[in-house]
Parts: C-alpha cells; sequence; structure tokens
C-alpha cells in the first residue's frame, strides 16, 4: 500500500501519525510480534492502585481496555514494520556485502515511512508536492555515507541525533578513528546546509567544534573536508583552533597537508592570535 502526498494532505495529520509511530517506537522495535502484545497486557495487568487496594472496575470495563490497548499497540506495530514505502538509498563508499529482506537492491539503504519524511523535513515536504518523478519513486538518493544516512534517519523520526563517544573511549582513539567518528556529522553538516536542515546543522557544527584540538592532525583533516564541502564557517573554526600552532605545524611539515590557500588561512589565524596575545599583555 502506497500514500501519494498532495497539497491537501494535512501536515498535522501527519504530524499525529508520527507521534503514533513513535510512541510505541521503543517496544516495537525491541521485539517480535508476540513480546508486543505482551506488553499491551501488562499494561492492565496491574488493576492495584496506589495504596495496594484492588480497583473495583467491572471485568468487561478493563477487559474492553486491554483489547483497546492490544489493538493500539498492534497497529503502531504494523505502522512501523509494515508501512514504510519507501526507502532512502546511501552512497556506496566502499564495496559492501548488502541483503535486504524486503527488497532486492543491493545497496546500502533504510526503508522509512513517507510520512514521517513529509512531517520532519521541508526538502520532502516539498519533493512529494512537486509532483515529479522522484515525489513517486519508492528510492530516494540522498548523497551521504551508510553511517551518515542512519544518523538522519534517527533524527527524522526522533528529533534527535545519536551523540558521539566522549571521555575515555574518544581520549583512546587515533586520529583516524576519530576522524570516522565525525565524518558522518560533517557530510550531515553539508546536507542540512542544501536541504535546510537548520536543526542537524547546528547540532552537528556543534559536536564538531567540540571536538577540535590545537595540536593534533584532527583539525587539519576536519579542515580539509569543510574546505572541500563549502562549509566555511567550520572551515574558520578549524583555522582559529590551528592558528596558535602554526609555527610547529610549518616545523613539522603537517602545514603541507593544506593547499596554499588553506596554508595562508592558518597563517593569518597565527598572527591575528599572536597580535591578540601581546595586546593582552600590554593592557596588563
Amino acid at each position: 500500500m502506497t500514500i501519494y502526498w498532495t497539497d491537501s494532505t494535512s501536515l498535522s495529520l501527519a504530524s499525529q501519525w508520527k507521534f503514533n509511530i513513535n510512541n510505541f517506537l521503543g517496544i516495537s522495535c525491541s521485539g517480535d510480534l508476540h513480546s508486543v502484545t505482551r506488553v499491551g497486557r501488562l499494561l492492565c495487568s496491574d488493576s492495584s492502585n496506589s495504596s495496594g487496594r484492588r480497583c473495583s472496575g467491572s471485568s468487561k470495563i478493563r477487559d474492553g481496555i486491554e483489547d483497546f490497548l492490544v489493538s493500539w499497540i498492534l497497529n503502531c506495530f504494523y505502522l512501523y514494520f509494515y508501512f514504510r514505502d519507501v526507502a532512502l538509498e546511501a552512497e556506496a563508499t566502499e564495496v559492501m556485502q548488502w541483503t535486504c529482506k524486503f527488497c532486492p537492491v543491493l545497496v546500502p539503504h533504510m526503508h522509512v515511512h513517507k510520512v514521517i519524511l513529509w512531517s520532519s523535513c521541508d526538502y520532502f515536504r516539498a519533493m512529494f508536492r512537486s509532483g515529479m518523478q522522484e515525489s513517486r519513486s519508492p528510492f530516494i538518493k540522498v548523497p551521504v555515507s551508510w553511517e551518515a544516512l542512519v544518523k538522519l534517519v534517527d533524527w527524522l523520526y526522533s528529533d534527535k541525533l545519536p551523540t558521539l563517544v566522549t571521555g575515555c573511549l574518544w581520549d583512546n582513539m587515533d586520529e583516524r578513528k576519530k576522524l570516522q567518528e565525525l565524518q558522518p556529522y560533517l557530510e550531515l553538516c553539508w546536507l542540512a546546509d542544501y536541504w535546510l536542515l537548520d536543526n542537524i546543522q547546528e547540532h552537528c557544527s556543534r559536536v564538531i567544534n567540540s571536538c577540535l584540538d590545537s595540536s593534533g592532525n584532527l583539525s587539519l583533516e576536519v579542515l580539509q573536508i569543510a574546505a572541500r564541502l563549502s562549509l566555511w564557517k567550520l572551515a574558520e573554526t578549524a583555522v582559529n583552533r590551528l592558528g596558535p600552532s602554526y609555527s610547529r605545524l610549518r616545523l613539522t611539515g603537517e602545514i603541507e597537508k593544506l593547499d596554499k590557500d588553506l596554508a595562508d588561512m592558518v597563517r593569518v589565524a597565527s598572527v591575528r592570535h599572536s597580535q591578540d596575545s601581546t595586546k593582552c599583555k600590554l593592557e596588563e
């Protein structure tokens, strides 16, 4: 069964569907149909009130409430697992063995609900309203990696992005692993600029900025990726982090990883940092 959204489709209805699907998302994702049914039974099985006394309701009323809750939960279960009428396809960044129990497509993808895309993202809403070929296609290409796509779908369904690892786990990662962890956030930051997803862009920028350091290779790598993706605000932040270390980066040859324009940006940031430091000392 497929839904084709038109201009007359109510956004409030789409939002309500999103609420219904998500309201029991933690339950419906965690087990099979029997487990979901059992949850509904458990909701009605405890008929004791807070004082420990038995509630005095009619057994027919309790049975009716039980049947209603079980029916509603099963409906949410059905919506989540069987009403996914479109798939988001990620870019294949490397050779991946990919199989899917819902379709024969061999590229990384996720089956999702069109109603969720409609209610969560202006870009998708405009696409579905346009009537163009993409709006009727069962597959929508998303120009990001599989790792970034997983985080994007998390946000579309929950309005939240998975948090980055922190503390000892982060401190004990090598630079290559840290960059792998940050890469999806960099991609989503670029995609958010293209799809006008301000909340995602703000969150991703905050995550990336919190991980930049002034001495390691991570800021150098992030600067190069940010420049390639035209994320100039993020590139400026990385440049300012690298500025105080410009002399050391030049002595070790690490600055040569950057092209001339980016290296000049770091040099200018270094001069500005030196001037600011001198000014502060004079004011003291």
